[in-house]
């Protein structure tokens, strides 16, 4: 505990009388040569022609998702799958109301929060566990013990993020960028890193700049030890001001040792990415990183394009990457450990572009993926990633 802390401690009454939670009761596997039987719930959109690139990446999901069910097919595993259209609040509460839904094993998705708090009081009333592969805003996972949730919610990964980046820069000289203009959209990172930095003892500066003023942060740096920069902006437009002039200051001797510290959707920039990234060291967390030249990663393509004659879509995340990871580690999961949801958290799963450590954020919640990537864009055009927790 830091000075200024604050611990709440509650009254001997109140623990007393403190409502217990019921704890998660799903049954484990009494007929191993039973199929599973799972329902993905996804917009698929299979009677519109409006969000074409969203229907593509649901079909690009359920591909990579239906290539980890061939491979574990191959050993031994077998199962039942559901397939549901589900778009909308209206088509959720429908599918959840067809008989069929109360003998899931398991569930997976639905895409949006309005559907996902609908399903996951499903998911809760009848002990089934739940599957959210995308949404990183939804916050079911805090009262519902059968959720996992793929993509880490924003407070627990900023506080992973922080903590690895203490792990990664203790020993660095740490200043926290900002900008005069109205552009600082990641204070809520840098406000929780700083509170984090604080808790650690470890000092940091802050400077605020401008495109036609960089004298605070040349101030700043120091000449002794490496600097790591950490913008409190996050922005294409932003950036595209401010790293031409950060990478002319790198040109100078005193800022010879800048490295900079950056966000998940970094990655989405090209035009910043080929420009700016490995002149200027930059270092991303990330709860997805894949690389397309792994050996891994190309074998699925060469597999995902013999079966479906296309190649996958270049977004972030990528779906048919997603959809392999997920089916991947839950058929392993409940291969080896039945519907004992609680066994899952000692599994740790290294994916194509997901990494999986699940663990519960407290007694009665669900379990969060603990992952994150920090990804360096090295100067000599190299690019590694490095998996915390």
């Amino acid at each position: 505990l830091a000075k200024g802390s604050q611990v709440w401690i509650p009254s001997p009454q109140l623990a007393v009388t403190q409502p217990q939670p019921s704890q998660p009761s799903a049954p484990a596997v009494t007929d191993v040569n039973r199929p599973a039987s799972i329902a993905l719930l996804l917009p698929f959109g299979v009677n519109t022609t409006d969000r074409k690139d969203e229907k593509n990446r649901m079909i690009e999901y359920y591909e990579g998702f239906l290539l980890a069910l061939n491979e574990a097919k191959q050993n031994g595993f077998s199962a039942d799958i559901y397939v549901y259209d589900v778009k909308n609040l209206a088509e959720a509460k429908t599918i959840t109301g067809k008989p069929e839904m109360k003998s899931m094993n398991l569930i997976i998705g639905p895409a949006y929060d309005e559907n996902i708090d609908l399903v996951s009081d499903f998911s809760k009333n009848n002990n089934i566990p739940m599957v959210i592969p995308f949404s990183s805003k939804n916050t079911s996972y805090q009262t519902n013990p059968y959720i996992f949730q793929i993509n880490t919610p924003q407070p627990v990964l900023y506080s992973n993020a922080g903590e690895s980046f203490i792990k990664e820069f203790k020993n660095q000289h740490i200043i926290i960028l900002s900008t005069s203009a109205d552009e600082n959209d990641r204070t809520d990172f840098t406000q929780a890193l700083m509170m984090q930095l604080r808790q650690y003892d470890i000092p940091y500066q802050e400077a605020t700049v401008s495109p036609t003023s960089m004298k605070p942060l040349e101030a700043a740096l120091s000449q002794n030890a490496g600097n790591v920069i950490v913008p409190a902006f996050s922005s294409s437009a932003s950036l595209e001001k401010i790293l031409p002039e950060i990478l002319k200051l790198k040109a100078k001797p005193i800022g010879k040792n800048i490295k900079l510290f950056g966000y998940p959707e970094w990655q989405t920039y090209s035009k910043i990415r080929h420009k700016y990234l490995h002149p200027l060291d930059v270092y991303i967390f990330s709860p997805f990183y894949a690389s397309l030249s792994s050996e891994y990663t190309a074998t699925f393509r060469t597999t995902y394009m013999k079966a479906y004659t296309k190649d996958i879509i270049p977004s972030y995340p990528k779906y048919g990457l997603l959809g392999y990871d997920t089916g991947k580690y839950f058929f392993s999961a409940i291969q080896k450990n039945g519907y004992a949801i609680d066994s899952y958290s000692s599994i740790i799963y290294t994916g194509l572009q997901t990494n999986f450590h699940f663990e519960r954020v407290n007694y009665w919640s669900g379990f969060v993926n603990q992952h994150v990537f920090f990804i360096h864009f090295a100067p000599d055009n190299t690019v590694k990633a490095t998996s915390y927790r």
